[in-house]
């Protein structure tokens, strides 16, 4: 099975711990970049702590009366250490940032935690930068956990103190469910988070239990999954774009989404086996079908002359979410690694391919088509999972026990079929 871990930096290890590396005879290849993960037992212990979990931050397991002390702790710290104190109107992200910070240390016990403290990367999180700043301070203040702050490019590693594991011995074991305010995101034009007022949760009322009754629905099963170093995640959040809640809504979040297609056909629910079923060339079918145009099925659209399928469908979905031509030659390099003349060149080649649907491309099309996915997406699953079948999503695909196979290929053709009275392909990964 793979292992996650990416490495550690070799800038980020001092020559004090490399004096200990040498010690324990570990073998680098001259041009390393970075230390192997899979270190011994005896490592040591300043190393170690380089190494760590990932932090989730869309988990909430409700602590109660553990958290109310602590946000309680929090407001008099911050009054007597800072002389500030927290609005009325922030304690409730306040309880929800600690009851995510308690609960990765719960789920991963006495482990190293790998989190950010980089204010840029809380833009998608459910509760902002300062907040967790201000939650990371307090409990290290008051010796409730270890931390080492990040270097250079580098995480920052926190670690429980033993009077926070003994405060969370009482609490069981029990699969881990989202908070409800962190079911739906909506980003702005700048794909900055921005808050949901009152009136649209009220609007959105009919997702946030779809979402929960579907979360609620997947907690139920048991999952065989690959070797990995952060908590599982079995539930969804759905993202909404362009301050809209008509671009985008793709459900993200659940673990199996990062996983390789490789490692996807190991996974077991329920000690099952699986199968994945695709829809083919999904997005560049549903504009087809959207616009009344023929797909024919023996047609692989993102084959290009010249470059790669891979390279294709990466170019078909940058075009449709791109505004202009060139900000898609740029982001199409970046992409793939290739030269802006090259990505040029495949543009063009997806245009010449694609006669028919060149008008759609450079029009940010893309999150109406997310959108569309989206509704298909919810009514199959809410379809499985009616019937006590269980379905991930990994959104163009889903993945359920072999067994029900048939079940989900009619269940997929069906809600492709219900909006455009026709079907998209459909192909077993």
């Amino acid at each position: 099975m793979q292992n996650f871990n990416k490495g550690l930096s070799a800038k980020s290890i001092t020559d004090t711990e490399w004096q200990e590396i040498i010690k324990l005879n570990i073998k680098l290849p001259n041009n390393y970049k970075s230390i192997p993960m899979d270190l011994p037992d005896n490592y040591p212990e300043k190393v170690l702590h380089k190494k760590g979990k990932s932090f989730n931050y869309q988990l909430s397991y409700d602590f109660k009366k553990l958290t109310d002390r602590h946000l309680d702790n929090i407001k008099r710290y911050r009054q007597d250490k800072h002389n500030k104190s927290i609005r009325k109107a922030d304690l409730s992200v306040y309880r929800l940032t600690l009851n995510t910070i308690l609960t990765n240390i719960f789920y991963l016990k006495d482990n190293w935690l790998r989190c950010s403290l980089h204010a840029g990367d809380f833009t998608d999180k459910p509760f902002g930068y300062k907040t967790f700043k201000n939650c990371i301070d307090y409990l290290t203040a008051n010796k409730y956990i270890d931390i080492v702050l990040g270097e250079e490019c580098r995480q920052t590693r926190l670690k429980p103190e033993p009077k926070l594991i003994d405060e969370l011995k009482p609490y069981k074991y029990r699969p881990l469910k989202p908070s409800r305010e962190s079911l739906i995101i909506l980003k702005d034009k700048q794909k900055k988070r921005r808050d949901i007022s009152p009136a649209d949760k009220k609007k959105l009322k009919p997702l946030y239990d779809s979402l929960e009754f579907i979360n609620e629905c997947t907690l139920k099963y048991t999952y065989d999954l690959p070797d990995i170093d952060y908590i599982p995640k079995l539930t969804y959040y759905r993202v909404f774009n362009n301050d809209s809640f008509n671009q985008g809504g793709r459900f993200y979040g659940h673990t199996f989404q990062s996983l390789t297609e490789d490692e996807r056909k190991t996974v077991k629910i329920d000690n099952k086996p699986v199968v994945e079923l695709d829809f083919k060339n999904y997005h560049m079918n549903l504009l087809r079908l959207g616009e009344n145009l023929q797909i024919d099925p023996t047609i692989d659209s993102y084959k290009l002359h010249t470059f790669s399928r891979d390279i294709g469908k990466s170019a078909f979905n940058i075009a449709l979410n791109s505004q202009k031509k060139k900000s898609a030659v740029m982001a199409l390099r970046d992409v793939q690694g290739m030269s802006y003349k090259d990505a040029q060149k495949a543009l063009n080649e997806l245009e010449n391919s694609n006669p028919e649907l060149k008008q759609y491309f450079y029009t940010l099309r893309g999150l109406k088509l997310q959108y569309m996915d989206s509704l298909i997406c919810e009514e199959i699953m809410l379809n499985l999972l009616k019937k006590d079948i269980p379905i991930i999503s990994i959104h163009d695909s889903f993945i359920s026990p072999a067994e029900n196979e048939s079940i989900l290929r009619d269940a997929m053709n069906e809600a492709i079929y219900n909006r455009y009275n026709k079907t998209i392909p459909i192909e077993r990964k």
